[in-house]
């Protein structure tokens, strides 16, 4: 396989840019999150009948399936706009094999496991939407990482600029 200097990358499209590689999910970072969730009693009146205390494991990603339709290169100004993709949260809570990595307040509720592991989930999603500096995080590392992989294939004098997506 012979190598080629950036001059020799004729930049005919953005298809160009990345079309060499089959990763469809890029993730970014990977944060430990603990948290309470309110478990609500069923019926017409819900209330907490229980709060769960857990951990889970969150991870960042974007989805890269489609990102050549993100890419748009100027050749004229010299310029690559890079629509960046939704960053999105895969949350796993964690349980050890006894099961007893989260606890209940009070303790002697007898809730279903699907149940627990659901209620843990739609709580640290709804908690991570309000942790703007997850975000940003994800956003700057989705950034370099996406910079990173695209700096060899480009000439020295185009500029990358940024356009935040969904």
């Amino acid at each position: 396989m012979s190598k080629c200097s950036k001059k020799e990358v004729k930049l005919e499209s953005s298809a160009s840019l990345i079309k060499t590689t089959d990763i469809k999910e890029l993730y970014l970072a990977k944060y430990k999150w603990s948290g309470i969730a309110a478990h609500y009693s069923k019926g017409e009146n819900p209330k907490v009948d229980t709060y769960i205390r857990y951990d889970a494991e969150v991870r960042a990603k974007i989805n890269l399936e489609n990102i050549n339709e993100n890419i748009i290169i100027n050749k004229d100004s010299k310029k690559i706009t890079i629509t960046l993709p939704k960053i999105e949260f895969d949350i796993t809570p964690l349980f050890e094999k006894d099961g007893k990595k989260y606890s209940f307040i009070p303790r002697d509720t007898k809730i279903e496991p699907n149940e627990v592991l659901a209620t843990c989930k739609e709580d640290a999603e709804r908690k991570i939407k309000e942790r703007v500096e997850m975000l940003e995080t994800a956003k700057t590392s989705a950034k370099n990482t996406i910079q990173s992989y695209l700096q060899p294939l480009v000439e020295d004098n185009y500029k990358i600029e940024w356009k935040d997506g969904e």
